[in-house]
């Protein structure tokens, strides 16, 4: 999974999803210490980093090891290290920022590693995200559920919504992509997506930004 999802987001295809996660990052004029909680192999911090007009401490967690290996490899700057959801090695307040993107999210343990105003960014597929290649593998596909806001000890101060269409025309592509979903653990799902060298499908992200309270 880790390999296809490096191929499709090094492609660019996910282009407009990192932007939209860095520019909510960066909203917050005073942020400097930024944590990625889920951080696969880096790619939103390396396009953060990219696009930030000031000096930043980045850091990634993610429970697989040899994601964080690819991180710190691909992202010499940044600090990243083997860790869950549920206990952050951080400091109670030391964040200013955490990104928690198609990820699990602890919502206490956020809470308490944020500082008073820090910002909680949390992207979650919207109803129709990738509702094309569901209707391959669904005989009757249904949309994504609602994502419930945050409530307990944080406020929503904005919530951005990425949509676009995917035209992917080669089978490597539609490989990579179906590779990074969950799809790629069902067997049914793969027999039937095998060998397709054409896809077309959305992109449907939710990016809600939340403030401590």
């Amino acid at each position: 999974m880790m390999a296809a999802r490096t191929a499709f987001l090094d492609a660019g295809w996910y282009v407009p999803v990192a932007d939209a996660l860095a520019d909510a990052a960066l909203a917050d004029p005073i942020a400097r210490r930024i944590v990625d909680v889920g951080c696969g192999e880096g790619h939103y911090l390396r396009r953060l980093r990219e696009l930030s007009d000031r000096p930043l401490e980045l850091h990634g967690l993610d429970i697989s090891r040899h994601a964080v290996e690819a991180a710190a490899k691909r992202d010499p700057a940044g600090l990243y290290a083997v860790a869950g959801a549920h206990r952050l090695p951080i400091l109670t307040g030391a964040a200013d920022a955490l990104i928690s993107h198609f990820a699990p999210l602890e919502t206490a343990e956020a809470h308490r590693a944020l500082r008073p105003a820090g910002r909680l960014i949390v992207g979650a597929p919207g109803p129709r995200h990738l509702f094309g290649l569901r209707t391959l593998i669904y005989e009757t596909p249904t949309e994504h559920p609602e994502v419930a806001p945050i409530t307990e000890g944080f406020a929503l101060i904005a919530e951005t919504r990425v949509r676009y269409d995917l035209e992917l025309r080669d089978a490597p592509t539609v490989a990579a992509l179906i590779g990074m979903t969950p799809y790629a653990w069902a067997a049914d799902a793969r027999d039937r997506l095998a060998g397709r060298d054409r896809l077309d499908t959305e992109v449907d992200v939710l990016i809600r930004t939340y403030e401590r309270r």
